[in-house]
């Protein structure tokens, strides 16, 4: 298979241009199955009767739908932080102690400050500190990506 992707590098570089991704692959999941289905869609213009592209979207789709999507921390802090966000502004600094405390209400599991701030890190928000806390900007495409990302639905 290496020595056919080598031979055919510009067949390979024009089917990844050309090729339509399934509506429901979104962020992580397309990263991750668009060179499978590059792969598929290839064999399956040399071979149509295998039809292998179709069946590996089925596949994908149930595989996707079987995950689980997001825990409830990260849910109810993505909900959370999306509340936050005013209408007429784009971001807003939040303080992990402060989501903290509206959590801890929310959810069931135990959680801690630091569990706070470790999860928006992962999320990937910038860090702002002062001499006394830590802020995090969290903006209104960072949390539609997130909620993409996880398929959380409004």
């Amino acid at each position: 298979m290496y020595s056919y992707f080598l031979l055919n590098i510009g067949l390979v570089d024009e089917k990844k241009t050309t090729l339509d991704l399934p509506d429901f692959l979104l962020g992580r999941d397309r990263d991750v199955w668009k060179p499978l289905l590059v792969i598929a869609s290839l064999v399956d213009d040399d071979n149509a009767e295998l039809n292998l592209s179709s069946m590996l979207v089925d596949y994908i789709s149930e595989y996707i739908d079987s995950k689980k999507s997001v825990d409830d921390f990260a849910y109810y802090t993505i909900k959370l932080l999306e509340s936050k966000i005013p209408e007429d502004k784009d971001g807003v600094l939040v303080n992990p102690t402060d989501i903290y405390n509206e959590l801890i209400s929310i959810i069931e599991e135990p959680i801690s400050i630091k569990s706070v701030g470790s999860l928006l890190n992962k999320f990937q928000f910038k860090e702002k500190r002062t001499e006394k806390r830590r802020y995090y900007f969290i903006t209104r495409s960072q949390i539609i990506e997130l909620k993409q990302r996880y398929r959380i639905k409004d």
